[in-house]
């Protein structure tokens, strides 16, 4: 929800907190309680829609941002220059300020090795009437992106265009004549590489259909119709409705979410944006409504966005048989959803109806049943993406990027164990097996909590507070695993006793010591000290101080030491930190040495061929790469990461980029290898 006050969207949200009680004793009848919050005494003044402005509202003088772009470029800082000729190319319109947005962000496209889409957008600079006396810079400026992308041809037409209207600068023509000739002897004596085209996974449902759940109580579930090996696609689809997160406004297109700093604002609703006119048709389904009526959704919330989308797509049959927990819900989150419905029918109720050929009257509680479903069943769509390209190991993490209804992939249930593992191409969602499976064996997979990241009790929880059913995986039924997770502290009583304390146990299974709440608590605020020195520590480390980080960690690694069990996925953490902190510092053997702590305890938790223990031995490959002291051990650890991708994305390096980067090492290093033990090294 949006944080202004005078909101209609805050308002509900208030309103929902006082109306709880209220909804709850409709039982779950929406159309009843939707009459009733009409009719309740305390909706003094009901919750009134949006003020519906103009395409402009909200956005600053196009002129004012292309000046924060220049100081961003000024400051070389490419990313905020980008975003900020963005928004000012969306906040121009059609004025003259737009050719020069799209111009300035050319420039930055460069820097950023861009070269496509920094020609493009002098092409678009140019069609929209650049001013003429000065052109020549923007023809100038294609021409050495056409020369870095290879195009010479089009360089050399590019630079003689620049020459032809620069006729009042000439020292500027003197460089523009020197990059014409370099094209021109580029264009006779090179062949033009042509431009990379990335694979594309095309949509398929050919390896799985659903049925009924080998769970008691799940209902439907996907089940697999072929053999299936560890990494195999079983099938790939696009969502029925998706949206894109507002954070990711200004840097990716609004309908594949693909990052793009070369986006195409709307020329009239100037709020939504795309990377290709592919994508600007594609949307075309939900757009033309979305762009009529701008103000509303400029700041409507992301669910209420999804849930119009579904019916403008005409997707409701995707959600007919979904369960909207109406019943099982928190009664402030149905209240929310209800009043949200109100909001919505109350701004666009006609203009809805008119557009679905429908009647208005019942269009509340239908927008209220489907915010309901879209609660539980709903992905999140992320990409895992480097925190700096520039360091020599990099770090990952998951970034949301869209919330999304995929029709195939919502009937899967889940596992804290499973045996499938889902990967996002864009707006595309692939789904692997994790393992062999034989035919007509169940896929599930995990909706967040997994068996490594916290105690059953916990997933439990998590799992019942947001998709309302109590898990019965072999993985919560399970209380050794529990325990062999290294999720408990150790027994703190003597340095020798190596027994692990069980949650809510107040004796020690080894050393049958007692355990009392005192010192339960000293060990829990131990533990938190810890946590508090390792964000410490990782702060100071995306700070670029790692000198001053590394005592942090150390200290943070001593105490966990302390505090759990060997290979404790707390321990791994705090090695894994120390790793960074020490490559940072270009000492390659102590961060090799923490690194091969981390993944011992990785091992120790998740299967030999999970992502997780993926991500962490390609850092221990980078790092050994980078050691260049043992080519068989860097070699021997790229192909054991390669295996964990492998295992649960398939081969295609197309899709997985960690796959694409040990390729690369593993060429060097067989390189190295061979000249180093001859040629009877066979590989």
């Amino acid at each position: 929800m949006k944080a202004a006050s005078s909101s209609a969207w805050d308002r509900a949200q208030e309103q929902a907190g006082m109306l709880c009680h209220f909804v709850r004793g409709f039982d779950g009848d929406l159309a009843a309680a939707l009459e009733g919050l009409r009719r309740h005494p305390a909706l003094l003044s009901p919750p009134q829609p949006p003020i519906i402005a103009g395409p402009s509202a909200a956005l600053p003088h196009p002129r004012e941002l292309r000046e924060r772009g220049n100081e961003a470029f000024r400051a070389g800082r490419w990313a905020d220059a980008a975003v900020a000729y963005t928004r000012g190319a969306a906040a121009a319109g059609c004025t003259s300020e737009l050719p020069l947005c799209f111009a300035n962000r050319a420039a930055v496209l460069m820097k950023l090795n861009k070269n496509v889409e920094a020609a493009e957008d002098c092409t678009r600079a140019l069609e929209h009437g650049f001013p003429q006396d000065t052109c020549y810079k923007v023809y100038h400026r294609r021409g050495l992106a056409n020369m870095a992308r290879g195009q010479f041809g089009s360089a050399v037409d590019d630079f003689a265009a620049a020459l032809g209207y620069c006729t009042a600068a000439p020292r500027n023509a003197d460089e523009i004549k020197g990059c014409l000739e370099k094209a021109r002897v580029a264009a006779t004596s090179e062949t033009a590489p042509e431009d990379i085209v990335a694979t594309e996974i095309k949509c398929t449902k050919a390896h799985v259909y659903a049925g009924t759940s080998s769970v008691k109580g799940a209902g439907r579930g996907l089940f697999t119709n072929v053999n299936c090996s560890p990494g195999d696609m079983l099938f790939a689809e696009d969502p029925c409705a998706a949206v894109l997160l507002p954070e990711h406004h200004f840097t990716r297109c609004h309908h594949c979410f693909r990052q793009c700093f070369a986006l195409l604002p709307c020329p009239d609703c100037r709020l939504t944006m795309w990377c290709s006119n592919e994508c600007r048709d594609s949307a075309v389904a939900y757009h033309s409504f979305e762009c009529r009526h701008a103000g509303f959704y400029r700041e409507a919330p992301t669910p209420v966005v999804l849930a119009l989308r579904i019916l403008l797509c005409a997707a409701g049959d995707s959600t007919r048989e979904l369960n909207a927990h109406v019943r099982d819900m928190e009664s402030e989150t149905l209240a929310e959803s209800l009043l949200l419905s109100l909001v919505t029918v109350q701004s666009l109720g006609d203009a809805l109806a008119a557009e679905l050929s429908c009647e208005v009257e019942g269009l509340a509680e239908a927008l209220a049943s489907l915010l309901c479903k879209l609660k539980s069943n709903t992905f999140a769509i992320f990409e895992v993406i480097s925190t700096d390209d520039d360091a020599v190991v990099q770090t990952t993490r998951q970034v949301k990027v869209a919330q999304a209804l995929f029709p195939t992939a919502v009937v899967i249930n889940h596992a804290c164990r499973p045996n499938a593992v889902l990967q996002y191409a864009g707006r595309r969602v692939i789904v692997h097996s994790a393992e062999a499976l034989p035919c007509g064996a169940e896929l599930f997979i995990s909706y967040g909590p997994h068996e490594a990241s916290a105690p059953s009790a916990e997933r439990r929880r998590a799992l019942r507070a947001q998709y309302f059913f109590q898990c019965v995986c072999p993985a919560c039924t399970d209380t050794v695993a529990d325990s062999s997770q290294g999720l408990c502290f150790r027994c703190p009583v003597t340095q020798e006793c190596a027994g692990v304390l069980l949650p809510g146990g107040s004796q020690c299974p080894t050393c049958n010591a007692l355990i009392d709440s005192t010192i339960y608590g000293k060990l829990n605020e131990d533990a938190r000290r810890a946590a508090r020195m390792l964000c410490d520590g990782a702060s100071l480390l995306d700070g670029n101080v790692p000198e001053k980080a590394m005592p942090l960690l150390a200290e943070c690694l001593k105490l966990r030491l302390a505090l759990f069990p060997h290979h404790h996925k707390a321990i791994g953490e705090a090695h894994d930190a120390l790793s960074r902190a020490y490559s940072e510092l270009k000492d390659w053997h102590n961060a090799v040495r923490h690194c091969r702590e981390s993944v011992a305890c990785l091992s120790s938790i998740y299967e030999p061929t999970s992502v997780e223990l993926g991500y962490e031995l390609l850092k221990l490959a980078q790092l050994l790469f980078n050691e260049h002291d043992d080519a068989v051990a860097a070699l021997t650890v790229v192909e054991r990461a390669q295996g964990c991708f492998e295992a649960n994305y398939g081969s295609a390096q197309s899709l997985c980029e960690p796959l694409r980067e040990l390729t690369r090492m593993r060429t060097a290093l067989l390189g190295i290898v061979r000249e180093s033990v001859g040629a009877y090294w066979n590989v």
